[in-house]
């Protein structure tokens, strides 16, 4: 893979866009390469190259300025940069050559076409050709193509050269503060845990996606992140795309997910590593949140329709349900008011006595 470095094929080198002159002796004219056009599309975006968004068809990949031929792009965008060539009167009936220098040649992935005469009478004058790259994610940085623009034939006359620059920016992923705020420092055996992560790309470039790993444990998983960058309920105009593509497109908002599950008896005492991975659709990157959930000793959930001394059989405690009313009675009042009554909600609920031992204690001496 060749990085972009400014080439130097000639005597004298120039930055980025200047146009280098190549004079020949008695040189009466001079070949031109004009402003670069590119279009530029999105995965599953209002610029969909496929041209499908949500079964509602749309316009594909819409035309973006090259501001000094220099274009911000994502991992997985699609891009096609016309370039043409041409001179001027009286050299009209000239055929023009246009040429990719070998330095700093195509990014890897990269095609250009054969060079194409639009002229009925096969003059090629102008010449146009197309280069067309899609970036993969170990293609983040600068990448560029020159070309040199002549005249075949016998005509003197001044030859051109002239660059473009396309820079792939990386995601740059960050989770934030979730907005359903279900997360617990630690799990009850038999409660609902549940646990949500929120994310989102803080250049509003890439749609970001959730998943999660919770130690080989069996858990729901709720939410769906939004590819859409259409989207106008964000009111948040990407920077992606120019105002002058005439198309409003819109930052994708910040992804969330939920994950759900129940502890089940003989868990308690254990600790559990949560993920939770942020990653954009390209996988260019993946940042990754840990937590670590503990399963409380001594405590059960009090099931929504049961009751105290419900539970209390259920657990194998029902001669000692008293003792599971005098320590729960002032927690839990007015929820339950005696332990006959029926529970409408998920309770936690202390079976027993817990103790953390000080520093240099033992079982005997407690």
């Amino acid at each position: 893979m060749r990085r972009w470095k400014l080439p130097c094929p000639f005597t004298c080198c120039a930055l980025l866009l200047s146009q280098h002159v190549l004079l020949a002796t008695g040189s009466s004219c001079r070949v031109s390469i004009g402003s670069f056009e590119a279009r530029l599309g999105i995965y599953n975006t209002i610029t969909d190259p496929s041209g499908k968004l949500g079964n509602v068809m749309v316009a594909g990949p819409q035309r973006v300025a090259m501001a000094e031929g220099k274009l911000t792009m994502i991992v997985g965008a699609m891009v096609q940069v016309d370039i043409f060539a041409s001179v001027d009167v009286p050299f009209q009936d000239s055929n023009v050559s246009l040429l990719l220098l070998e330095e700093p040649g195509l990014p890897n992935g990269a095609e250009l076409t054969e060079q194409h005469c639009p002229r009925a009478d096969g003059v090629c004058n102008p010449v146009k050709r197309s280069f067309r790259w899609e970036p993969r994610r170990e293609q983040v940085g600068a990448f560029g193509a020159c070309f040199l623009a002549s005249v075949r034939g016998g005509a003197a006359c001044e030859a051109v050269s002239r660059c473009f620059e396309l820079v792939v920016v990386a995601p740059d992923i960050s989770f934030l503060p979730a907005a359903a705020d279900f997360s617990m420092p630690s799990a009850n055996v038999g409660c609902l845990f549940r646990h949500c992560a929120r994310a989102k790309d803080i250049q509003d470039l890439y749609a970001i996606d959730l998943s999660f790993s919770f130690e080989g444990l069996a858990f729901m998983q709720e939410g769906v992140c939004a590819n859409d960058l259409s989207d106008p309920s964000s009111m948040l105009v990407s920077p992606l795309f120019a105002a002058s593509t005439g198309t409003v497109v819109y930052a994708p908002a910040p992804c969330e997910k939920c994950i759900s599950w129940r502890p089940l008896q003989g868990q308690e005492g254990r600790s559990f590593e949560l993920c939770s991975y942020a990653h954009d659709q390209g996988s260019a990157q993946t940042v990754a949140s840990c937590v670590s959930v503990l399963v409380e000793k001594c405590v059960f959930c009090l099931q929504g329709g049961e009751s105290l001394l419900l539970l209390a059989r259920r657990i194998g405690m029902e001669a000692q349900w008293q003792h599971l009313w005098n320590a729960n009675s002032a927690r839990l009042f007015p929820l339950l008011p005696d332990p006959d009554v029926i529970s409408e909600q998920e309770l936690a609920v202390q079976v027993g006595p817990s103790y953390r031992m000080k520093e240099e204690e033992t079982v005997a001496s407690m």
